[in-house]
């Protein structure tokens, strides 16, 4: 703003505290006027930021209900999980892998395995001391995925994804 314009504000709000009357485009706001629409616009303001807050807090059940949840969720597909031996029989279909993803996105977004890991899969399959593969109801092994944990989770789901849609193998292994 010009000093001009500055002053000619300062000459306004002065003329307003010492009248308590505002003139714009030649009607007169009366200061109760004003002060009656700051407080209408300052609650409107907090009615819609309380509701959308409520909104999301509703969809977005936080990390820990969303675990518990999920837990919920393996336990209908896979109602006796147990331990078994490492190697081709305990293994994971790719859609049971898009599966955690969905589930999981809010939380995921663009992080890396070492975040999936430490507040995902460590605090969902801690309680029955299994694997995530022993606890979502393992299979046999079709393909061998190695993967760097510092790469986006979601960019490895979806080359997994790719790889469901176009590879030969087992009649509905990308679905199970």
């Amino acid at each position: 703003l010009s000093t001009l314009q500055m002053a000619g504000q300062s000459k306004i709000f002065l003329e307003f505290l010492s009248r308590g009357v505002f003139e714009v485009d030649q009607v007169d706001y009366d200061f109760t006027d004003v002060i009656v629409a700051v407080v209408a616009a300052a609650l409107l303001f907090a009615i819609v930021a309380t509701s959308l807050s409520r909104f999301r807090s509703h969809n977005k059940a936080p990390l820990p209900a969303q675990i518990k949840i999920y837990r919920r969720v393996l336990r209908e597909s896979n109602l006796k999980p147990q331990s078994c031996n490492k190697g081709p029989g305990r293994a994971i279909q790719a859609g049971q892998l898009l599966d955690f993803l969905s589930h999981f996105q809010t939380f995921v977004r663009d992080r890396s395995m070492y975040y999936i890991v430490s507040n995902i899969l460590e605090p969902l399959t801690a309680p029955e001391k299994l694997s995530f593969a022993e606890l979502a109801g393992p299979g046999m092994l079709d393909w061998f995925v190695s993967h760097y944990w510092g790469h986006a989770f979601c960019d490895f789901c979806s080359s997994i994804q790719k790889h469901a849609q176009v590879a030969p193998g087992p009649e509905g292994w990308h679905h199970q």
